[in-house]
């Protein structure tokens, strides 16, 4: 029964830690702008894909109706709560961007 949440969390992070990585050993081009959007498309590719197996871990936890703070809890609704920790850094640093 735990083996399920913690291939969930072991795929999770491997796909945050890929889409770290790739975005990082993009190859250089001449064109700084298409570089970039390159980029942002491959971190964004698989962030996508790790919320998805977030929602499925989630939704298992949900299902199981774990205690609030068991570790059985957290292997459920850590990964989403991780992801939604991304997409406020990603959008505080979208917003000081388009600030300043």
């Amino acid at each position: 029964m735990r083996v399920l949440p913690n291939l969930l969390v072991a795929a999770w992070s491997l796909l945050i830690l890929g889409s770290l990585f790739l975005t990082y050993m993009m190859p250089a081009g001449e064109d700084r702008v298409a570089r970039a959007w390159d980029r942002i498309e491959v971190f964004l590719t698989w962030q996508g894909v790790a919320v998805l197996v977030a929602l499925i871990a989630a939704l298992f936890s949900w299902r199981r109706k774990d205690q609030r703070g068991t570790q059985l809890w957290w292997m459920g609704w850590g990964p989403l709560i991780g992801n939604a920790a991304i997409a406020g850094f990603v959008g505080l640093a979208v917003l000081t961007a388009k600030l300043l």
